[in-house]
């Protein structure tokens, strides 16, 4: 029995060995990462995360205009830069008018009916042989329009509607060219001994199949001859030199120009039609006493009744 006993004890103590062992020879238990933390701005109560790097890049882009003059010098003058906009009533007024009729009437396209609500002063680099709008910074817009106009009456216009309205990037109109002025210069014969000022009332002779040609110049013409402009809208009169020559320029590219000649007193001649050249300023010669054969002085009729005695 006793040996029993102690080949038991053997065994217990080797198995308690091999417990040991195991136990020193086990690894650490490796722990679960901890969840991520997320910062959060106290302020705007939202995560702090930085916007992508297009988007950052397209905000700081813009939108960019740009337009060539084209010259026979290095541009001096000014010039302007417009986006346009279609109006909620025009917008609605051309999608009834597309409803209601099959032939549709009226401007071909709905970008047609955009009006600049702004115009910008814009820089212009000159070159030799003209200058270089811009570049601009300009709003996303259906359609563009640029100006500029120089001190003797020449007139750069352009008018460009992209195929997709752009928001960043740059929109080029391109070469503009140049439109020298047309008008008149005005000479009076036997004016030089009557005192006081002449003037001449204006009205244009517009031609039906160049009317929109014409007006599509009217706005750049408003910049650069207000008071000519002026004188058409409200009908007033300009006044003329007595000895030498008024130079009424430049005016819409019209057919002819309708002038009545007023006397220093307030008289009128019958109107005398002036043709018209586009890109000309050509000499007009008024006589005084072919348009008043009667004289430039008032009549006055005095009623009454002479008592004698």
């Amino acid at each position: 029995m006793r040996w029993m006993q102690v080949l038991f004890g053997v065994v217990v103590v080797l198995l308690l060995g091999v417990g040991a062992w195991m136990l020193l020879r086990s690894e650490p238990v490796s722990l679960p990462p901890p969840p991520p933390v997320t910062a959060w701005v106290e302020d705007a109560g939202v995560p702090d995360v930085a916007p992508p790097l297009e988007i950052a890049e397209a905000a700081d882009a813009g939108l960019w205009l740009t337009a060539t003059l084209e010259g026979s010098g290095p541009f001096e003058g000014e010039a302007r830069v417009g986006a346009a906009f279609v109006s909620d009533s025009d917008r609605g007024w051309w999608e009834e008018e597309g409803r209601l009729r099959f032939a549709r009437t009226g401007p071909a396209r709905l970008e047609d009916m955009a009006n600049v609500r702004e115009w910008m002063e814009a820089p212009v680099t000159a070159s030799a042989q003209g200058g270089v709008v811009g570049p601009v910074a300009v709003p996303s817009a259906p359609r563009y329009q640029v100006m500029a106009f120089a001190p003797d009456g020449t007139v750069w216009w352009g008018d460009q509607v992209p195929a997709t309205q752009p928001v960043t990037g740059r929109v080029d109109l391109g070469p503009l060219r140049e439109h020298p002025p047309t008008g008149v210069r005005v000479r009076l014969e036997g004016a030089r001994d009557i005192p006081g000022t002449f003037s001449v009332r204006m009205q244009r002779g517009v031609d039906p199949e160049n009317a929109e040609k014409a007006s599509r110049l009217l706005t750049v013409l408003a910049l650069a001859a207000p008071e000519l402009m002026q004188a058409f809208e409200n009908d007033t009169p300009v006044p003329l030199v007595n000895d030498g020559e008024t130079r009424l320029a430049p005016l819409p590219p019209d057919r002819s120009l309708r002038l009545w000649l007023r006397t220093p007193s307030g008289k009128q001649s019958e109107p005398v039609e002036v043709p018209l050249r586009e890109g000309s300023v050509e000499p007009v010669t008024l006589d005084v006493a072919k348009l008043f054969p009667e004289g430039v002085g008032d009549t006055v009729t005095l009623r009454g009744r002479v008592l004698l005695g």
